[in-house]
């Protein structure tokens, strides 16, 4: 008998083929141990709980997916079935045992995660980086196996440059993960922090904070020409399309002006 794919849940849909209704264990709850590579930080306890009561009434109808260890069993999909089973007080829990590599256990985490949005976005950056850096995919790669274009993959990824302060601010829902890319356009983590904190206290938009980065330019550019030649410099406009003005209050600097110009 072949179990319809459809009780393993959307997540999953995409990760494994069709099984026979064998490849489905019951297995001891006690001989699972958690999957080091979850890219997921934190559990509701409520939505635990209630999951808890749902499986003592219907009984669980999603298997968790595991791969086998020396002595023991690794899950790699199902943290909130498994820890919720457990809370119901049953012993058992049926699963689905996979022959899965180091780096196939966090492609298939991260992409179960991603596709339930189960994943805040410095979860999700941060396990995109993983994949990277231990166990050498590239942007294109990560894009292909997560569904996404390489473009957003690098986005998210970006995130992870800002300060820590930053980034913490985005996991706890403070900013956005549009805020938090429209502050690395500005120069100096300084600036970055504080502008954070304004968009926190303000509720500042994404195009306010652009807009902001536009001005804080203008006014660089500006007081940087004025400290060169020693006169008021103003930019009007944008800094694609606009006006350097350079004002003047005698002739005498008129002619210095005209001077820098070989005039």
């Amino acid at each position: 008998m072949t179990v319809k794919k459809k009780a393993l849940g959307r997540g999953l849909d995409a990760l494994l083929p069709d099984f026979d209704e064998k490849d489905i264990k019951q297995i001891n709850v006690k001989s699972i141990k958690p999957n080091p590579f979850q890219p997921r930080g934190t559990i509701d306890i409520s939505e635990l709980k209630e999951l808890a009561q749902s499986i003592k009434e219907k009984g669980l109808i999603q298997p968790v997916v595991v791969r086998r260890k020396k002595n023991y069993y690794e899950l790699v999909v199902g943290e909130r079935r498994w820890k919720a089973t457990i809370l119901a007080g049953l012993s058992e829990i049926p699963a689905i045992v996979k022959n899965f590599s180091d780096a196939e256990s966090v492609e298939i985490a991260i992409i179960e995660n991603v596709q339930r949005k189960n994943l805040s976005p410095i979860e999700e950056a941060a396990a995109y980086k993983r994949l990277i850096k231990d166990f050498g995919y590239t942007q294109e790669k990560v894009a292909k196996k997560i569904g996404k274009n390489r473009t957003t993959v690098a986005n998210i990824l970006r995130i992870l440059d800002l300060p820590q302060e930053i980034i913490n601010m985005v996991h706890e829902g403070k900013i956005t993960p549009g805020h938090a890319r429209a502050l690395l356009t500005f120069k100096n983590d300084k600036k970055k922090i504080h502008w954070a904190n304004e968009i926190k206290r303000k509720k500042l938009t994404v195009r306010e904070i652009e807009n902001l980065k536009d001005r804080d330019e203008k006014k660089g550019i500006s007081q940087s020409i004025s400290n060169k030649i020693k006169l008021s410099v103003s930019i009007r406009g944008t800094l694609e399309k606009g006006k350097l003005e350079i004002r003047f209050n005698s002739n005498k600097e008129l002619k210095r002006i005209l001077s820098l110009f070989d005039f």
